[in-house]
């Protein structure tokens, strides 16, 4: 029955199930040693999907999967697609980029595996595109975010015609709602997950939909497969897909009451077939290489990976249950993303919601559910907090879709050509300045110049402790893809406690005649001891250098810090408070020196540093420098709330109340959780 069942079907169905295999012979050639295990879960996934497809053979004869084949999409629709990816590769990031960029290039590079959820799928296709002829590495696995984000738009276009009785000008709206997006120009344009991930879950609405439409099984089957597989992506991806699906499906099980239970059952099968496939791709893609942040050595972490188990602590620890006033502060934050182009738009959005509510309220339930979900997702759950919206990709999407159907159906009520045309002239413009004026634009603002400034600078045999997420990044993406400083020696200073971290960077990074020197300095140093204390005891047998924005160890060590751009010198000894206040001016020169053209990243990069440094130098004494350094961090990053809090601290410990306290309610006007600044504003009066 197995095997009629798979012959029974289309090849075009069948072809869903090939990555599986091919994955399986390519990847066994990187685990020898682990192929009699691969070739059992390879086997029982193969049992699964096989009956999943069997059952469903005899279930339904419908042939739905010509849908595929008869959409009679015209070509111009193809340039939704073309032009973004035209765009995206013209001036995208042609480097390496900030945040997560150097950890995930580096993963995909070697076959590693990031931070959690692990994003396996990610990383063998950035695999694959950093194996292309052409560009550097870094431009390879960016390509992976210009792709997906072109192809997100040109779905989206197609999904939307669906919904225009008379599309003359959509190809051209639906790309431009798209592009006077900030997080399309931000997520789409650099190494994320984020740009594959909405790619995959428009890629489960157009099945979902399709099922819907054709009341098919086999459809909604596959698109639970696909959800399931989505796990290998960000988190965001299966759960707003679901979130879709689960109107489509109870409509289906309200028509099809013979095939209701065994519909169930088909949609749990798929899920677990999905997620299995998920499963079996980590565990082949991981090679078990040290990355910037995680490493999977055991099958606890492996499966800590699978089920994000950061997020979840990230929930307990950061964020919990939310109160009232951390609901209100979050969605406060979420409108202060959205406000201009959801108002700019609103006459736009809603008209769309509207024409697809009047041809299908399922479907506009579903998509309404999904930016709900969206939405819900960035102000309740999000661990990373609103102010790393990044997730909300999926919604710059959603309302692109719904404003391109707008505009087409807005230009529908008009009979006369004139009116018509004046409309669509005035919208182009003002999407066309929004972008232009507006400056939505990707800002290619690399790390790799602060990066290797401190890279080439210091000794060999030095040691770099880091503490962002973007100087440790770049530092393993420079050392570990282009090979840069294989003599120096760099850590995350949150992970320097864990021996076995020790022992594979160790490992990966040595070199030379020393590696076994440097892994006994580093266990003993750091052997239940504070972070502090093994880095000065480190000190006295090499060069060490730590990157400011652990407090706990920055101010133990500030008294024996010497100021550069980006990190400290820890030295031997105390150093003079005058060299202190000397040094730190030229690392503040140093770090103005990267902000000159900047409209965000390395402006906030060099913002947090000179906060930092701003207050190690009201801590010695030094005042004025204090202020203009923390002055200086404001005017980086005027967004930045502990810079515009620690300035406000100042001011009033220095008896300026009226400037202190206005600051301070300006945090609280931002943060309405902020206890530290109503303390504060407290004592300030």
């Amino acid at each position: 029955m197995l095997i009629k069942g798979l012959l029974s079907l289309p090849y075009r169905v069948l072809l869903t199930f090939l990555p599986l295999p091919i994955a399986f012979f390519v990847f066994l050639a990187f685990f020898p040693s682990v192929g009699f295990f691969l070739v059992l879960v390879f086997l029982f996934i193969t049992l699964v999907g096989g009956a999943v497809v069997a059952i469903q053979a005899n279930l339904e004869r419908m042939q739905s999967h010509q849908w595929l084949l008869g959409t009679g999409i015209p070509k111009v629709y193809f340039l939704s697609f073309l032009i973004p990816l035209f765009i995206f590769g013209t001036i995208g990031a042609s480097d390496l980029y900030f945040r997560d960029a150097g950890e995930l290039g580096m993963a995909s590079f070697y076959l590693g595996v990031a931070h959690p959820t692990g994003f396996p799928f990610f990383l063998l296709t950035s695999k694959g595109l950093s194996l292309l002829p052409f560009g550097s590495v870094f431009f390879r696995q960016n390509s992976l975010s210009f792709v997906s984000m072109a192809l997100c738009i040109g779905i989206a276009t197609l999904l939307a015609r669906r919904w225009c009785t008379n599309p003359k000008v959509l190809w051209l709206f639906l790309p431009l709602f798209a592009l006077s997006s900030a997080l399309v120009w931000s997520q789409g344009c650099a190494t994320e997950v984020y740009a594959i991930s909405c790619l995959w879950l428009l890629m489960n609405v157009a099945v979902f939909q399709e099922a819907h439409f054709d009341n098919s099984l086999r459809l909604f089957v596959l698109g639970f497969f696909l959800l399931g597989l989505g796990f290998s992506l960000h988190i965001t991806a299966p759960f707003e897909a679901s979130v879709f699906a689960v109107p489509l499906f109870f409509r289906f099980l309200r028509r099809s009451k013979s095939l209701r239970l065994r519909a169930l059952l088909l949609a749990l099968f798929a899920v677990l077939f999905g997620l299995l496939s998920t499963t079996y791709m980590l565990v082949l893609a991981s090679k078990d290489l040290p990355v910037a942040f995680w490493h999977v050595s055991n099958f606890n972490d492996f499966f800590k990976h699978i089920f994000a188990q950061r997020i979840f602590a990230s929930f307990q620890h950061e964020i919990g249950v939310p109160s009232w006033l951390h609901l209100v502060q979050r969605a406060r934050d979420f409108l202060s993303l959205v406000k201009d182009p959801l108002l700019l738009f609103v006459v736009f959005f809603l008209a769309g919601l509207v024409a697809i509510g009047k041809r299908d309220r399922w479907v506009a339930t579903a998509c309404s559910m999904t930016i709900i979900a969206d939405i819900l997702f960035a102000i309740v759950i999000n661990p990373m907090g609103m102010r790393e919206n990044q997730t909300n990709l999926a919604f710059s999407i959603f309302l692109a879709v719904l404003c391109g159907i707008g505009v087409e159906e807005l230009g529908g009520l008009f009979q006369s050509k004139k009116p018509r045309t004046l409309l669509f002239g005035l919208s182009g413009m003002l999407l066309v300045s929004r972008i232009s004026l507006g400056g939505i634009f990707f800002s290619d603002e690399s790390p790799r110049p602060i990066a290797e400034d401190l890279l080439m600078s210091v000794p060999s045999g030095a040691v770099v402790f880091t503490s962002s997420d973007d100087l440790s990044a770049s530092f393993g993406a420079l050392q570990g893809i282009e090979g840069q400083r294989p003599d120096v020696f760099s850590f995350v200073l949150g992970f320097v406690q864990d021996r076995e971290y020790l022992g594979r960077q160790i490992a990966w990074h040595c070199v030379g005649p020393d590696c076994d020197v440097i892994k006994r300095e580093l266990e003993e140093a750091f052997d239940r001891k504070p972070l502090s204390s093994g880095i000065l005891g480190i000190s006295r047998r090499r060069s060490v250098f730590v990157e400011p924005g652990y407090g706990e160890v920055d101010r133990v060590l500030r008294s024996y810090s010497s100021p550069s751009f980006p990190a400290y010198e820890v030295l031997n000894a105390p150093s003079e408070e005058s060299k202190f206040q000397k040094r730190a001016r030229t690392a503040m020169d140093s770090a103005l020196r990267y902000t000159f053209d900047g409209n965000g990243l390395t402006m906030s990069y060099c913002a947090s540093f000179l906060r930092t440094l701003g207050v190690h130098l009201y801590e010695l004494g030094f005042f004025d420098d204090a202020v203009v350094m923390t002055t200086k961090a404001l005017k980086l990053a005027p967004d930045d709330i502990k810079a515009r809090y620690n300035l406000g601290e100042m001011l009033c410990a220095r008896g300026m109340q009226d400037e202190g306290s206005s600051l301070l309610r300006q945090v609280l006007e931002k943060d309405l959780t902020n206890e530290r600044a109503r303390k504060a504003l407290e004592r300030c009066r």
